[in-house]
């Protein structure tokens, strides 16, 4: 937790408007992960986006589920 190595802001991907780290103040984006506050800065439209995070963790009871 609240690892020195997560980026002060970063590029927002596809992933983050499914995301509950994602939130909005003031009209910046901005996702809270580890206990640190990441600038999303908006997608270059010259590039193809990002769809994952880098930081997608499956930890969902769907997500992990055997069937």
């Amino acid at each position: 937790m609240n690892n020195p190595k997560l980026p002060e802001a970063k590029t927002r991907s596809a992933s983050c408007k499914n995301c509950d780290r994602l939130t909005e103040i003031e009209g910046e984006q901005l996702c809270f992960r580890d206990g640190r506050i990441i600038r999303l800065l908006p997608a270059d439209a010259n590039k193809q986006p990002l769809l994952l995070c880098e930081g997608w963790k499956p930890d969902s009871p769907l997500a992990t589920k055997d069937d």
